[in-house]
């Protein structure tokens, strides 16, 4: 995925205000986060390559993957892109300086 799809870390409280966005937590292991994660998030959903992960992601919906770095945010959204999805960019929280904690639960929502 480009560079210039990057969501900044001061950018991301703003595009998470999208009530239709769903947020693709894309991080491997819990550390990958660093103190990034976001409190508040409708949506997280741990990457995963099996059909039935795929199977539940929304087609009509904005999404965001996230993980630390950014690296494996970009490459998910590539990937969802070419799978058909609609894929806002991306970002990494490592440097995000808003509303942290743990994200909410799916069934939380």
């Amino acid at each position: 995925m480009s560079a210039d799809l990057r969501v900044q870390a001061d950018a991301i409280d703003s595009v998470m205000a999208n009530p239709l966005l769903f947020f693709l937590d894309v991080a491997g292991a819990e550390g990958d986060r660093g103190d990034g994660q976001l409190r508040g998030v409708r949506q997280t959903f741990p990457w995963a390559s099996s059909s039935r992960a795929w199977g539940e992601l929304p087609k009509d919906r904005p999404i965001l993957p996230a993980c630390g770095g950014g690296g494996r945010a970009s490459r998910a959204g590539s990937l969802l892109e070419k799978n058909g999805f609609k894929v806002t960019g991306f970002c990494g929280l490592k440097d995000y300086k808003g509303a942290k904690g743990k994200p909410a639960r799916k069934s939380d929502k």
